[in-house]
């Protein structure tokens, strides 16, 4: 991959590398502060029933027309590696994490906690307990917003 010679702001590093198929991967990091006084920062992570194969949740209906198989936790690798670095970023060093799209309607939430830098890394994140897997991610997203004008 070559680095572009002199990247302009907001970019730290802008690498480029031609695709096999002839077309160009640009992969490109943005300069940020590394602390803002007074951050809050939080993570919603999607409930929606249509996520939970990538929780490993999901299981077939019966053994009898599949063996169980183990399926991988991508949310949870890529919520640890997010939640420790928005925890690193904020004002006062923790991430606020909660579960969206919860519930048969899809506009339940479910607070999973606060965690710091060092308690994201090692963060269980297997999907929503007190609640259902819910229907779409947009009501959750309608609801969050509505979370955040009643915080302040």
């Amino acid at each position: 991959m070559a680095p572009l010679a002199r990247p302009v702001e907001p970019f730290g590093e802008v690498n480029a590398r031609t695709q096999p198929d002839g077309s160009l991967q640009v992969i490109a990091t943005v300069l940020m502060e590394p602390d803002i006084e007074g951050a809050a920062c939080g993570l919603a992570l999607d409930a929606s029933a249509s996520m939970k194969k990538l929780y490993g949740a999901s299981a077939p209906v019966s053994a009898l027309f599949r063996p169980p198989t183990a399926t991988p936790n991508v949310v949870e690798l890529v919520a640890r590696k997010v939640a420790a670095y928005l925890a690193a970023f904020s004002g006062d060093g923790t991430c606020q994490l909660l579960y969206g799209s919860c519930g048969p309607d899809g506009v339940g939430v479910e607070d999973v906690g606060s965690v710091t830098e060092t308690g994201a890394r090692a963060l269980t994140i297997n999907g929503p307990r007190a609640t259902a897997w819910g229907g779409t991610f947009a009501p959750a997203r309608r609801r969050s917003t509505r979370l955040r004008r009643s915080v302040r």
